[in-house]
């Protein structure tokens, strides 16, 4: 029975080790022990997608800069890319920026009238920012510059400076988001900045920008702030 046994096994081995990854597991009699074969990976195994890339994923770094008031130049750091890891082939640099602004007008323009109608008027008001970001060596990432303007039709000057009631007004809060600012480089010179063992300053710039329009006597409370994200991935081969 060993005999017919050993020649089934060999039997089975040649056809199992024509199946790519396969391993045979061929039982002996109950009064025997288990007999292991193993057959090799095929070759191609080896580059299957299923197969982590030798200096692992991507990595992604972020750092921001907090909302505060939109007057500001502040630094963001990244850690650089440790090259032990592999060849660093592209980075991605992706920053956004972030406008929150609450504005309030009253007309304090005074009018004689024979009518006793209220005169109306138009007062309005933009508010943005101009912001920029720069990284390692200088390196220029480009700028945004997002403007948002409110109006209101309100009559003349009440008499009381509250930003309400028929001559004032208080728009809803305003909160801007523009588009992500989005650069890929994979020039080796420029990669060599993003590689080593320290961690890059990126440089984040805001400077507001305001503006009242309407009648000649108008006050105006306005309080604007931004904000800055910045995110840094690494691809290696």
């Amino acid at each position: 029975m060993d005999k017919k046994f050993d020649a089934d096994k060999r039997r089975l081995a040649v056809v199992l080790s024509r199946v790519a990854g396969a391993s045979a597991l061929v039982m002996a009699p109950k009064w025997g022990k288990p007999v292991i074969d193993s057959v090799m990976l095929p070759a191609h195994a080896q580059s299957s997608p299923d197969v982590a890339a030798s200096c692992g994923i991507s990595e992604r770094y972020t750092d921001s800069i907090a909302l505060r008031d939109v007057e500001w130049n502040q630094s963001m750091f990244i850690p650089q890319y440790d090259p032990a890891k592999g060849e660093l082939v592209k980075v991605e640099v992706r920053w956004s920026g972030e406008i929150v602004s609450l504005i309030r007008l009253e007309n304090e323009e005074t009018s004689d009238t024979s009518s006793g109608v209220p005169l109306e008027s138009e007062v309005s008001a933009s508010v943005g920012a101009n912001m920029s970001l720069t990284g390692p060596a200088g390196l220029d990432f480009g700028s945004i510059a997002p403007v948002v303007t409110k109006s209101a039709m309100v009559t003349e000057f009440d008499g009381t400076v509250d930003y309400d009631g028929p001559s004032g007004t208080t728009f809803d809060p305003i909160n801007i988001a523009p588009d992500a600012v989005t650069l890929e480089i994979t020039d080796p010179q420029t990669l060599a900045l993003f590689t080593g063992s320290g961690a890059m300053e990126f440089r984040g710039v805001s400077d507001g920008q305001t503006q009242v329009f309407g009648s000649a006597n108008i006050s105006s409370s306005i309080s604007t702030q931004s904000a800055m994200n910045l995110r840094v991935t690494y691809s290696c081969v």
